[in-house]
């Protein structure tokens, strides 16, 4: 009798979740597993939200918190969400069967996230359908449903919960389907990188080179790439040419620079030149002048700042035998890009230093390194000197009873 009533509830669940908006077949289907034509919109627009939602945890998905205990809410976000959950509960063989079975017309990635923990929860431990969950998420991921006009808290939560899975069985196959939603209209999408930077790390290079290299990313999103690229420069050979195409890039835009400053100077000096030819004074020169050009000179800045943090990449952590060629390789390039001598005294430095790395043992070895950059020192004496020299001139001024800043100069 028991076990008559259990089939008639399962039943009736089934049938409820396939006629519940959201699940079954939808029109022109013809009877196929939705994922082959989910109503993609115009232009290939799949409805994907780079960054994904991570964050949100709709009541149907049990996930763990920080207590690392499963958290019950007292009522699910769907109907569907709890018919979901009442079949895990129920966990028996045939209910296992029915979940496995919406896996094939769920239309949403938060549900089959929650099927996921229902099948895990009935067998105790991992369980055997981890193809079909996976076959379910890419389906979705690839081609996902069209998006209300004013999305709910389930269809946002959707990508993030399906690309969770994805990460959770470090799903290797999905690497070049991943790379083709790794970028969107400019965007970076959070989820696929953290699924390269997580499932594939230094496997991922080649696909995250050519995704930099494209130049379809703003530069938030190339710098979030590089994040991850940068980690593998002792390993992949594609890494470290980034790294030196990067301050090449920044070689470019200092030479921008410092012709924008030449002529902003120019400006400068004309403008200063014509006040003082009109009787107005001398410009800012004596009324706070001095020290504003003594704390600007000569800092830098910019992309010479940058470039300079790429040639102090190679000079930290412990690489071994292997990363310690592979940032001589850098090395080179970096030395064939600029006649600097800043730059190449830096390289000298660099050098040196990878062959202390080499044999860390040795006496005298420096366990603290900074790359020392010329310009930034020869800046630094010079403010030096210049403070002491204004600190002269105001005692000079105390000293025959004028008032610093009082005007008597």
């Amino acid at each position: 009798m028991n076990r008559i009533y259990t089939l008639i509830t399962l039943t009736a669940l089934t049938a409820a979740l396939s006629a519940q908006p959201g699940g079954g077949q939808r029109p022109g289907q013809g009877g196929q597993r939705p994922g082959g034509d989910r109503g993609q919109r115009p232009g290939g627009d799949r409805g994907q939200r780079p960054g994904g939602d991570r964050g949100q945890r709709p009541g149907g998905d049990r996930g763990p918190g920080n207590s690392g205990e499963v958290r019950r809410e007292m009522m699910p976000q769907s109907l569907r969400l709890g018919l979901i959950e009442t079949l895990g509960r129920i966990s028996t063989n045939e209910s296992e069967a029915a979940l496995v079975k919406i896996l094939d017309y769920s239309g949403s990635g938060v549900e089959v996230n929650l099927i996921d923990r229902m099948l895990t929860e009935i067998a105790e431990g991992e369980h055997k359908y981890s193809k079909a969950v996976l076959g379910a998420a890419k389906d979705l991921l690839m081609n996902p449903p069209e998006l209300s006009e004013v999305p709910s808290r389930l269809e946002q939560a959707t990508n993030g919960r399906l690309w969770e899975l994805i990460i959770r069985y470090k799903d290797a196959t999905f690497a070049d389907d991943a790379g083709e939603l790794l970028v969107a209209e400019g965007k970076l999408n959070g989820n696929a990188l953290r699924y390269f930077r997580e499932v594939l790390k230094g496997d991922s290079v080649p696909i995250l080179a050519q995704k930099y290299r494209e130049g379809d990313l703003d530069d938030r999103g190339k710098s979030e790439l590089y994040g991850v690229i940068n980690d593998y420069i002792d390993v992949h050979a594609e890494s470290g040419q980034i790294l030196v195409e990067r301050f090449q890039a920044y070689l470019v835009k200092m030479g921008e620079e410092a012709i924008a400053k030449a002529e902003a100077d120019a400006k400068r000096e004309a403008e200063r030149a014509a006040r003082e030819a009109s009787g107005e004074g001398g410009g800012e020169r004596g009324r706070g002048g001095d020290w504003r050009e003594m704390f600007s000179r000569g800092r830098g800045g910019g992309s010479r700042d940058t470039a300079v943090r790429e040639v102090r990449r190679l000079t930290e952590g412990r690489p071994d035998a292997d990363g310690i060629a592979a940032r001589r390789g850098i090395l080179n390039g970096l030395k064939a890009s600029t006649n600097d001598a800043d730059f190449q005294d830096m390289f000298t430095q660099v050098e040196k230093r990878l062959d202390a790395l080499a044999n860390p043992d040795a006496e005298g070895f420096e366990k603290n390194f900074r790359l020392s950059d010329p310009v930034r020192a020869k800046a630094d004496e010079e403010r030096r000197k210049r403070m002491e020299e204004m600190r002269e001139r105001f005692q000079n001024r105390g000293s025959q009873g004028g008032q610093p800043g009082s005007g008597n100069n």
